[in-house]
Formats: structure tokens, C-alpha cells, sequence
């Protein structure tokens, strides 16, 4: 159950789809779109057209090392693709950043833009435990009951961070 990179040609194809989502979130999302392209001028927090404004200010710096460690934990699943406890980390990881976003909207008024990526934090972390639930040609050898149950709570949290 240690390290084993993601295989498309030997997956079933339920986890082959599940490691796209991953690399799209956690690779290009995560990495590219919030932490390399604002070196280029254009960022998710301040609009993709190029300004003259600096762009890595507090707040953007925290946000981009906030995003950089989700990249990691997203991605994890793509190097251990039969460890429950990786699928569990990701999934709270879903969580974390689903109730962040809530905090974000009741809290300090942020706009409706923010909505959108909550979602995806319920789309994703849903995806993953009905991957794991299914476990498609028992790819995952042990599925855990206990992991299980407490990835369907984090699941049932993300949703309820969302409302």
C-alpha cells in the first residue's frame, strides 16, 4: 500500500477519471493558475488581464502558500493510489478549503465569485468518496470502514459548509 504512481492503462477507468480531477485541482489549478501565473501579471484575485500593480501582497502571498499545500495534498492521491489515509487527507483537505470560502462569505462579505469554488469543494470531495464507495474492480485492496465513515462525515461537512 506504499508509493505507487497512478497507471491509467492498469486503473478502471473510475479512478482514471479521479486522477484527472486530481491533476486539473491540485496540478494546474493550485500550481499554475494561482501560483505561477501571478509572476506573469494576471492572478485569480486581481483578474487575468496584466496590471502594473504589485502583485504579491500579503494577502496574495498567503493565498498562493495556501493553495501550494492543498497542490500537494491533492496530488497525493496520484502517487498512492491504494491508501485509504491519502484519500481521507485529501477529502478533509476538500473540507478546510470549503469552509475557509463559507468563513470568507458570511463572515467578511466576499463576493459571489467565491460561491463557485465551494462548490467544487462538494463536486470534488463527493467524487472521490463515490470513487473509493464503488471501488471499481477492488483496486482499493482494504477499504477501511472506519477511514470510510469518517471521509462520509467530512463529505456531509463540506456540503453543510456550502449551505
Amino acid at each position: 500500500m506504499g508509493f505507487e504512481l497512478a497507471n491509467p492503462m492498469a486503473m478502471p477507468i473510475a479512478f482514471t477519471a479521479l486522477v484527472c480531477q486530481l491533476l486539473f485541482h491540485g496540478g494546474f489549478i493550485d500550481i499554475v493558475a494561482i501560483n505561477i501565473l501571478p509572476h506573469f501579471g494576471g492572478s485569480p484575485l486581481r483578474g487575468w488581464e496584466p496590471n502594473k500593480d504589485p502583485e504579491k501582497n500579503p494577502m496574495q502571498r498567503r493565498f498562493m502558500s495556501e493553495n501550494a499545500a492543498y497542490a500537494l495534498i491533492r496530488l497525493a492521491p496520484v502517487f498512492f493510489m491504494k491508501d485509504m489515509n491519502v484519500y481521507l487527507i485529501c477529502i478533509i483537505s476538500y473540507l478546510l478549503e470549503a469552509s475557509s470560502i463559507s468563513w470568507e462569505i458570511n463572515c467578511y462579505n466576499a463576493t459571489k465569485d467565491a460561491l463557485p469554488p465551494a462548490t467544487l469543494m462538494c463536486i470534488f470531495s463527493s467524487w472521490m468518496l463515490l470513487t473509493v464507495y464503488f471501488n471499481q474492480g477492488g483496486y482499493i485492496p482494504e477499504v477501511d470502514p472506519s477511514i470510510f465513515k469518517v471521509m462520509c462525515v467530512s463529505v456531509a461537512m463540506t456540503w453543510l459548509a456550502w449551505i
